[in-house]
């Protein structure tokens, strides 16, 4: 995978957390505890400053009640959109 499409991939990832929790009306604070990463971890992930690993991907998949795979698939989606 080239960094250009590792970055479009991380940026789509980041994109779906944020609409996930919107969806569920779920604070940071919120989000912080029912994943269990660390508030400042977090906002870099959202903020696309921190590039998301497998660990995070399925602590933020478990907090939305979600498949990790079913974030992939919906990240994968939205890059074929843009």
């Amino acid at each position: 995978m080239t960094n250009k499409a590792r970055e479009g991939l991380n940026a789509a990832m980041a994109a779906e957390f944020r609409a996930e929790r919107a969806a569920q009306s779920m604070t940071v604070a919120g989000l912080v505890d029912a994943s269990g990463i660390g508030k400042s971890q977090l906002l870099r992930i959202l903020n696309e400053h921190r590039e998301i690993d497998m660990h995070d991907l399925a602590r933020l998949a478990h907090a939305f009640n979600l498949e990790p795979d079913e974030l992939m698939r919906r990240a994968q989606d939205r890059l074929k959109q843009q």
